[in-house]
């Protein structure tokens, strides 16, 4: 698959074989990154000061809360900087999906939240407008998910999936790379909200006195199935020109319904194993 971005060629090797070619991949995204003009991504002071920040604020807390993290539990410091990320994200998604709606009703007045969600809101001028907040969170997620993977080598490599580590976290890399650069960031900042059940996973994966499936599987329901596919509906009847976006929000669409039916099915087996046999009842 190749998509033509500001002359530059995005690539994406899919092998049809049932085995995937590590060095293929990598080699495609690290030319589509070293051939982005980065004077278009990172355009501004506060742009750079949020770059500079965010690796800061990651590394050092990393290492502070890894410090309280037994050596040979690989599974937690995993989770650590998933865990920074997913709660900022969390709270910018929500804060800009409310303000947002809210700046439209103002426009609109007169006008139900349901008609503004339903009508307005996702109309392509409304939705692709670009905001600071957008850029900026956009940024973070980027250093995020590079320095997952690089300090992830180093210190928990067998934790990182091949599918939910590196393939995510390289496809999300170069969307927002093409986000950035086309100035488009409203749809990523608005479908932040799903970084929710995150929260709760890393968590639970951290301590797992935290660990709470219903809270988790709730929180899952809410943001990744039925407001995503709410705002997928919603992207495939306004969103015309960037269908890039479109594409990448159905195959996530997709694979969050597969881990939520992974996490029903896992609910289910739980349950059966609570329940007390008929030996023990008569007991």
């Amino acid at each position: 698959y190749q998509r033509r971005v500001h002359g530059t060629s995005l690539n994406f090797c899919f092998v049809t074989t049932g085995k995937y070619s590590m060095d293929v991949y990598l080699a495609q995204a690290s030319d589509y990154i070293r051939s982005i003009p980065f004077d278009n991504v990172v355009t501004n002071d506060l742009e750079k000061f949020t770059v500079y920040a965010a690796i800061a604020f990651n590394i050092a807390g990393y290492f502070l809360l890894r410090a309280f993290i037994p050596p040979k539990n690989l599974r937690a410091k995993a989770w650590v900087l998933t865990l920074f990320s997913s709660v900022l994200c969390s709270i910018v998604g929500f804060y800009h999906a409310i303000t947002y709606i809210q700046s439209l009703m103002v426009q609109n007045p007169g006008t139900s939240v349901i008609d503004v969600l339903w009508d307005i809101a996702f109309q392509e001028n409304e939705l692709i407008q670009e905001t600071e907040i957008g850029r900026l969170a956009c940024l973070y997620f980027i250093v995020y998910l590079i320095l997952d993977l690089a300090v992830g080598i180093f210190d928990y490599p067998s934790q990182i999936n091949f599918i939910s580590g590196w393939v995510h976290h390289i496809v999300y890399t170069c969307l927002l790379f093409y986000l950035l650069q086309n100035r488009i960031c409203g749809p990523f900042v608005l479908a932040l909200v799903m970084e929710l059940p995150t929260v709760f996973l890393s968590l639970g994966s951290i301590r797992s006195k935290y660990r709470s499936d219903y809270c988790f599987g709730f929180a899952f329901f809410a943001t990744r199935i039925l407001f995503h596919g709410f705002y997928l509906i919603q992207l495939f009847r306004f969103l015309k020109v960037h269908t890039v976006v479109t594409k990448v929000c159905a195959v996530a669409f997709a694979m969050h319904s597969h881990w939520f039916f992974k996490w029903i099915r896992y609910m289910e087996k739980s349950d059966e194993k609570k329940k007390p046999t008929k030996g023990a009842k008569a007991a």
